[in-house]
């Protein structure tokens, strides 16, 4: 029985605070970008390449940027929400 390899995604610092976000990871493996949003919903973003999330993290209005650029432009999970079991293995 093989076990799969869960790379832990980067945290992102966000030297700008946003009302929407809260946090950004990048797991550049897999191209995925996990947001956590304001009410602590986590969700990964599958496909966006690491310029997406360079352009994101300079851009003036963080929540603007995504909305714009990523929300519907990309596949979308939710992942989990902050303080379950699941967010502590990714990002604890």
């Amino acid at each position: 029985m093989s076990t799969a390899y869960v790379s832990k995604p980067d945290i992102i610092d966000l030297y700008k605070p946003s009302t929407a976000i809260n946090m950004l990871a990048y797991d550049s493996a897999r191209h995925a970008l996990y947001i956590e949003w304001a009410n602590g919903s986590v969700y990964r973003y599958d496909g966006v390449l690491p310029n997406v999330v360079a352009d994101a993290c300079s851009a003036h209005s963080l929540g603007k940027f995504i909305n714009l650029n990523v929300k519907d432009n990309y596949p979308c999970d939710y992942v989990y929400q902050r303080g379950t079991a699941e967010y502590q293995r990714i990002f604890g």
